[in-house]
């Protein structure tokens, strides 16, 4: 009994003491606590529509009718050519855009992508098709065990929560990928304009020489209504561009163009081939009539997809979430890489039931949305609405749309769509890594897939990145280190009470870069939210992003830190210090996170925000300046900068206790009272009283710095 009585003593003791079982179930009863209000914000966060839509403004209802019904239009011809690369029934292609696009109004995060069969999901389901073919399985056996087993893959990684490799794709390759799925875009449009026949279909390598050798097939009809729609097109958004801020009509002829003249050309080329046996110039063809009725696929035929599905879904996947990145990027947006996965399983289920073919995303449907000016994702309720009314009513119309107008929107979309070329000149300047990986990614689009351009790139990424780490080394820091470079008694006293109210500082961790950039700028910008206040322009309300939750975000910060302090005695930030002392290396996603990070806080704290940077290292700070960002010494401050300046010092010490940059020796005449005294206030900043009132800081700077006026009140 003795001995009995030693081993549960001894396994409580263990219980008690061991660091992981304690933490464990720490862990459990925190989760046991939070499990309530955490499945509902899980449930919320799986269906955005819920928090997006109540903000919702009327006046983009419009922009989102035009987007989604060009965007209907386009998919029309879109999904019957990839339901015949596929190998499967025009219906099937079709039925698999209505229910994924009705499905991301309610689960997107991306108010650009257009959700709808692809050429990769074409591709990759004709191979698996052709392998269940020599069993004696049919196409429309085969096609909805696809779409369902690639669905769950997909729903598993969503509600795992793995949308975090996505962070993996760093912003060169994305370009590179976007760059050169572009190329392949906008080239395979150039045999619709020209009406050379079979030729759009050819991979991209022989894609070119065909189009030249095949040059006296061309259809002289096809070029007459191709090239002037694509000047037209060009024309109306030079002009949008140009004046669409001044004048509403110019902005909606401007984000409706491409529909008009689909619609144009629709009606008039029905007219001229109604009677005809053969049509004067190419067009869509057959669109199937009707829906149909929802059925499961066998079960035992998706046992034996679900792992050949395997890199249809990773395909999918990668191109669709590079897609998202990309735009949610170009046009100032984060997207949810979890949800989006979450997505694409619902979808491809949704899709598979209906016996349709797998879904994904596509930059040439994206481009049309954003050109058409897309506000929200509620524009794929439209678009599915315009397909169900097309092929239940409009089917014998648009039988006649001319592929050569369809050509010249996707080639006008497209290009205004694509990454800039000088973001090639710019990672050459910035980091020759990025730019190798830029190129290597553009390449291996070209000339093999899209998706074996994004893998690729990774994997060249990763052996990079491993081999920068395994070739780091250590810095054998010296007594004259600590107390020049560390001043560790100095600081003990600053870190007492002594930061200044609305000041925050930082230190940055390790190297800056496309693995770790943006979670460190989400980190930063939640701890001046929760402790600070901002002084930002306020944003009118049919102008800010659909999916803005800011203010809510702010108030579940703060209840998380029990921050209890009414908003009106929170602080304004007024100072951000980013020490870098222990930063080797950033790449470029660091540097545009750092860019990114200040235009948000300014955005959102005021213009009259202070940055400043402590223990640049050289390469660092040649890194930032390579990116063009303007940097002085605060021995250089002190003698007057020009407006656009950031300040960077050695030691952290005096960037916490260092004056804002102007001269105090020289005095600043604005036709007022000049008998000044300066003092140092309680929160650290400098004042200047008079007998006349108190001099308060502006935004207006001088050679000398930010310029003074007087309160008069």
């Amino acid at each position: 009994m003795g001995r009995l009585g030693n081993k549960i003593s001894a396994i409580k003791d263990l219980i008690t003491t061991d660091t992981n079982l304690r933490r464990a179930g720490r862990g459990i009863i925190r989760g046991g606590r939070a499990l309530p209000s955490a499945t509902g914000r899980y449930l919320v966060r799986r269906v955005p529509i819920v928090q997006w839509l109540p903000n919702y403004s009327p006046r983009w209802l419009v922009n989102d009718f035009i987007a989604g019904v060009t965007n209907g239009v386009i998919l029309i011809p879109q999904a019957l050519g990839f339901a015949l690369i596929a190998g499967v029934s025009l219906q099937s292609g079709l039925i698999a855009v209505v229910l994924p696009q009705a499905i991301y109004a309610f689960m997107g995060t991306s108010k650009d992508m257009s959700i709808g069969p692809t050429s990769t999901t074409a591709i990759l389901s004709r191979a698996i098709v052709l392998i269940f073919a020599k069993s004696g399985v049919p196409a429309f056996i085969t096609i909805p065990a696809v779409s369902v087993a690639t669905g769950l893959l997909s729903l598993i990684f969503g509600l795992l929560n793995l949308g975090f490799l996505i962070d993996f794709l760093s912003v060169p390759i994305i370009h590179g990928f976007l760059l050169g799925v572009a190329l392949v875009v906008i080239q395979a449009q150039i045999p619709l304009l020209l009406g050379e026949p079979g030729v759009s279909e050819l991979p991209f390598m022989t894609q070119g020489m065909a189009i030249v050798t095949q040059i006296g097939t061309s259809n002289p009809l096809a070029i007459a209504i191709g090239f002037p729609s694509a000047a037209f097109l060009f024309l109306v958004q030079f002009l949008g561009m140009k004046w669409g801020d001044r004048s509403t009509l110019v902005r909606l002829m401007s984000q409706a163009s491409s529909l008009v003249l689909l619609i144009t050309f629709t009606l008039i080329s029905f007219f001229v081939n109604k009677n005809l046996k053969q049509a004067v110039w190419a067009v869509v063809g057959i669109v199937p009539e009707g829906l149909p009725t929802p059925k499961l696929p066998s079960i035992s035929l998706l046992q034996n997809v679900i792992l050949i599905a395997i890199p249809l879904f990773l395909s999918t996947g990668l191109e669709h979430l590079a897609l998202a990145k990309g735009f949610a990027m170009r046009n100032n947006y984060e997207i949810d890489t979890s949800q989006e996965l979450v997505f694409l399983g619902v979808a491809n289920i949704a899709s598979g039931l209906m016996g349709g073919m797998p879904v994904g995303s596509n930059i040439a449907r994206a481009s049309v949305l954003e050109v058409s000016g897309v506000k929200s994702p509620l524009s794929g309720i439209f678009t599915a609405l315009f397909i169900i009314l097309a092929i239940t009513k409009l089917n014998t119309i648009l039988f006649y749309m001319p592929l050569a107008v369809l050509g010249a929107v996707l080639l006008v979309a497209v290009i205004e769509c694509q990454p800039p070329q000088a973001i090639l000149g710019k990672y050459w300047k910035l980091s020759f890594i990025d730019f190798v990986a830029t190129i290597f990614s553009f390449n291996v689009t070209l000339i093999a897939t899209p998706e074996m351009g994004i893998g690729l790139a990774v994997i060249f990424m990763f052996i990079y990145t491993f081999l920068r780490l395994m070739f780091s080394y250590a810095r054998v820091i010296t007594v004259m280190d600590l107390e020049n470079q560390y001043g560790i008694d100095p600081l003990a006293g600053v870190y007492g009470n002594m930061i200044p109210v609305g000041t925050q500082a930082f230190t940055m961790g390790g190297s800056v870069m496309f693995m770790n950039a943006y979670r460190q700028k989400r980190c930063i910008m939640d701890t001046i939210q929760t402790l600070h206040t901002g002084n930002g322009a306020p944003i009118r309300s049919h102008d800010r992003v659909w999916s803005d939750l800011t203010a809510k975000h702010i108030t579940r910060l703060r209840r998380k830190a029990n921050v209890v302090t009414p908003e009106r005695f929170i602080p304004h930030i007024r100072l951000l210090i980013l020490d870098f002392t222990h930063t080797t290396f950033v790449d470029s996603t660091g540097v545009q996170m750092l860019e990114d990070l200040k235009q948000d806080l300014i955005a959102w704290g005021g213009d009259d925000i202070e940055f400043r940077f402590v223990g640049l290292r050289p390469a660092v700070k040649e890194r930032l300046e390579r990116g063009s960002w303007k940097l002085a010494s605060y021995e250089e401050a002190l003698s007057g900068l020009d407006a656009g300046f950031d300040v960077y010092f050695e030691l952290l010490k005096p960037a916490l206790e260092g004056r804002g940059l102007w001269r105090p020796d020289e005095k600043l005449d604005f036709g007022f009272d000049t008998g000044n005294i300066m003092t140092r206030s309680d929160d650290g900043y400098d004042e200047y009283e008079t007998k006349k009132g108190v001099i308060i800081r502006t935004n207006v700077f001088t050679k000398h710095g930010k310029a003074y006026k007087r309160n008069t009140n």
